[in-house]
């Protein structure tokens, strides 16, 4: 099992490696800190005093070419990683640092990795890279990827699912982690609320949208039934199927509140580029209205 946790040293990073050091002490395996250098986000700010350290040991113009190969510069990333490290981790772990846009070598880099750990942001003022980069990761993962928030029971997962071509094998997947982790799984379908019925056809006790409503939910019923006895056949995980009706991102968000559960699970299966904008759409909406960690499946 290879973990790869993404930080920026902010307050992000911190969740983030909280949830990369449970993933080791559950799933085993070895842990990568990686540190991407944006030379466009320089003079945008400064994390817990790097940027300001990195500027005044090799100002622009001298030194090597690639900044991850210069060796001051490295020497003090690696000083503020292991900083940060001895506060946050209590695990073995490897330093890398990468140069380029954030997501994209995160997502190149971690492609050969089982989980890429990345920090959701805390609101607005997020100071640098790890919201922006979270939001295109959502978008398309190239690997699980784990978008952390620490808050909820990491022992209570909600495995969302919507019934598309080849979700079975992605909830089979995640009943598999949940076991070697020790998770309960409640698998959740949200389905669409009902639109409001036209003027004309208001006064009608029984409408075409109520009746068209009611053939969704049993069609919704009987596959999350078919769904949940899929996923009972990884035993020795207690799991199960709730439906609720509404947005799917608030569905989701209110689920969560209701059950106090610290994951939340999202497929990515079977995607087109067509199909990218409205679910990598709903997986952000997701992150950003959850309180809890979210875990991308590809």
């Amino acid at each position: 099992m290879k973990i790869a946790l993404a930080v920026d040293l902010s307050p992000e990073s911190a969740s983030a490696a909280k949830v990369a050091e449970r993933l080791v002490k559950r799933l085993g395996g070895t842990l990568e800190v990686v540190f991407v250098l944006e030379p466009e986000f320089w003079d945008a700010g400064d994390v817990g005093g790097l940027m300001r350290g990195i500027m005044s040991a090799d100002p622009l113009g001298s030194g090597p070419k690639s900044l991850a190969e210069d060796p001051e510069i490295c020497a003090r990333i690696e000083s503020d990683i292991s900083e940060f490290a001895a506060k946050h981790l209590s695990v073995p772990y490897t330093c890398v640092i990468l140069e380029g846009r954030a997501d994209r070598e995160l997502s190149r880099y971690a492609a050969g990795h089982d989980f890429l750990c990345v920090g959701a942001p805390l609101g607005a003022t997020t100071r640098f890279a790890l919201g922006s980069v979270a939001e295109r990761l959502a978008h398309r993962p190239h690997t699980r990827t784990l978008i952390a928030k620490d808050s909820g029971n990491p022992d209570e997962w909600v495995v969302a699912v919507d019934f598309s071509e080849g979700e079975g094998l992605f909830v089979l997947e995640a009943m598999r982690l949940a076991k070697a982790y020790g998770a309960k799984v409640h698998l959740l379908h949200v389905m669409p609320a009902p639109m409001p019925p036209s003027t004309d056809l208001a006064a009608m006790s029984i409408s075409p949208e109520s009746l068209s409503m009611k053939a969704l939910r049993d069609w919704s019923e009987k596959e999350l039934a078919r769904t949940l006895e899929a996923a009972k056949a990884v035993e020795g995980v207690a799991v199960e199927a709730h439906l609720r009706v509404g947005y799917a991102a608030m569905g989701i968000e209110d689920f969560v509140e209701d059950t106090g559960a610290g994951l939340v699970v999202l497929g990515t299966h079977g995607r087109s580029r067509l199909e990218d904008a409205l679910l990598g759409s709903v997986a952000w909406g997701v992150v950003k209205r959850m309180p809890t960690s979210i875990l991308l499946m590809k």
